[in-house]
């Protein structure tokens, strides 16, 4: 089986998947945010290129297109879909174990949940590994300063594409540091601006900058845009998802005052005890203001 007919199977079983768990990939959930940003971005890339390669060969004839042969697309294919397809079929079977017997249809809305400041994570940890992580980073750069000057001055600058290539190679060789790159240190950077939005410290807002920003540059440093776009998106969610906490905390927070105040029901905490049907009118007027 070639590349161009591994995609078009898979382009199947993708949509067959899409069909039966359709309301838990597009949530706004954590497998959600996961499934429809690779889905987006990797999966639709990965089956698009054994029908993109031969039709750019002529228009951009300065790469090397035989550096990639038909085995390395159906590797592409394998590994970006059936690795996302793991990933859901675990979640699912992790829900299945938890619940004794139970496949979930609907992923949790974590926009419409009960504003919290729990984040399901230690802050002192996550402070701990940004400091480990930073440290590694930090040595290998230092050991790969070299390689990392000549892929940003004679690639990227000059335009060079052999010379990025070189440089792409040279520092994804270290395992280790391709693994922290691409998961650990984006993780980290998302969760620590999670954490900052929902505590609003000028501190974390200083540090949360500051590590983002140290992120974007490891993340350029790949010579990759893929790794670049994805976390840029995570930090758009995570954004959305902590300014409607504050929207929703604000608007209960003003509801129970003036319900406290004028003796009326507030919506989502049910009916007072002593209310009386001539507070209709300020309770439905004032419903229509908040919500």
């Amino acid at each position: 089986m070639d590349a161009k007919s591994l995609s078009l199977l898979s382009c199947l079983i993708v949509g067959a998947v899409l069909f039966v768990q359709w309301r838990v990939i597009f949530s706004w959930s954590t497998i959600g945010v996961f499934c429809t940003t690779n889905l987006i971005i990797v999966i639709s890339g990965s089956l698009l290129l054994p029908f993109v390669i031969p039709m750019e060969l002529l228009r951009l004839s300065n790469y090397n297109w035989s550096l990639i042969t038909d085995e390395d697309l159906k590797w592409t294919i394998i590994l970006n879909v059936g690795g996302a397809g793991l990933v859901l079929l675990f979640y699912q079977l992790s829900h299945y174990i938890r619940t004794g017997g139970t496949f979930i249809r609907r992923a949790p809305n974590m926009l419409m949940s009960i504003p919290s400041t729990s984040l399901g994570f230690a802050p002192g940890r996550l402070l701990l590994f940004i400091g480990a992580t930073s440290i590694f980073l930090g040595v290998f750069y230092l050991f790969n300063f070299s390689i990392i000057v000549h892929g940003i001055l004679d690639g990227l600058l000059e335009g060079n594409n052999e010379r990025v290539i070189a440089g792409r190679y040279g520092v994804m060789e270290n395992y280790a540091f391709i693994l922290i790159v691409y998961n650990v240190v984006p993780f980290l950077a998302v969760a620590l601006w999670l954490f900052y939005r929902v505590k609003r410290n000028n501190i974390l807002r200083f540090c949360a900058i500051i590590f983002n920003i140290f992120t974007t540059i490891s993340l350029i440093l790949l010579f990759q845009k893929r790794p670049l776009l994805l976390f840029l998106i995570c930090l758009c969610i995570a954004s959305s998802w902590t300014s409607k906490i504050k929207v929703k905390s604000t608007s209960i927070l003003g509801c129970l005052k003036v319900a406290s105040r004028d003796q009326f029901s507030c919506p989502g905490f049910g009916p007072r005890s002593h209310s009386t049907p001539q507070y209709l009118g300020q309770l439905m007027g004032f419903s229509a203001y908040v919500w």
